[in-house]
């Protein structure tokens, strides 16, 4: 069974013409969880701050090998922002500490910079949570998509138009027109939008939604 057939399977969707297909009841732990059950063993992240969800991949997937892309730099326009550089440094050694239980390996590099450490076909996925502006996650994508091989998986974080502070200009969030834009160009269909906007009470979801489509 190949990836996109698994999960169309395992989470009995109905693909219709347009994207993102909605998957219910499914949250970020559980897209983590999916690495494990199409037997993913080398991934990135790309955007790591304190290193929350790496952790959490790396729990859920003993046998994973994740490389975790991130500078810690300090710029304008940094999201959660603002942060001198010591701040990021500081981070930085807090996710070290985080990490260090579990296989993986940093690179603190830039995005685009970071790819070019990378051979084309070489990940099972890549999970994008870096600069949300909508250059940068065009970039991102046009970067990264080589790097995972056919059958694998291309997702990343926050699925939505907003900005999270009250600078509009200087903190947007851009990633939900960025993949529309994207998809649109290059032809990508399904793919698929993670943590439902409405939930049944007493369930789980994630504040900010996550997105995916698996690569042909």
């Amino acid at each position: 069974m190949n990836t996109l057939q698994y999960v169309i399977e395992k989470y009995q969707l109905r693909i219709g013409r347009h994207s993102p297909v909605e998957i219910p009841n499914m949250i970020r732990e559980n897209l983590a969880e999916l690495f494990g059950e199409l037997g993913f063993t080398v991934g990135a992240e790309i955007g790591v701050l304190y290193g929350a969800f790496s952790k959490q991949i790396c729990q859920k997937n003993p046998n994973l090998k994740l490389y975790c892309i991130d500078p810690y730099l300090a710029y304008d326009g940094f999201i959660p922002g603002p942060l001198d550089q010591k701040a990021q440094d500081d981070i930085y050694e807090a996710c070290r500490e985080t990490m260090a239980p579990y296989n993986h390996e940093f690179i603190r590099k830039t995005s685009v910079e970071a790819a070019k450490d990378f051979k084309d076909e070489s990940l099972d996925f890549f999970y994008l949570d870096a600069n949300h502006r909508f250059e940068h996650v065009v970039a991102d994508l046009a970067t990264w998509i080589p790097k995972v091989r056919s059958g694998g998986i291309i997702s990343g974080h926050d699925l939505h138009r907003m900005s999270l502070s009250t600078d509009t200009k200087n903190n947007p969030v851009h990633v939900l027109p960025a993949l529309y834009g994207y998809t649109d160009a290059y032809r990508i269909h399904p793919w698929f939008a993670i943590g439902e906007r409405f939930i049944q009470p007493g369930g789980r979801r994630d504040k900010y939604r996550s997105w995916m489509w698996v690569k042909t």
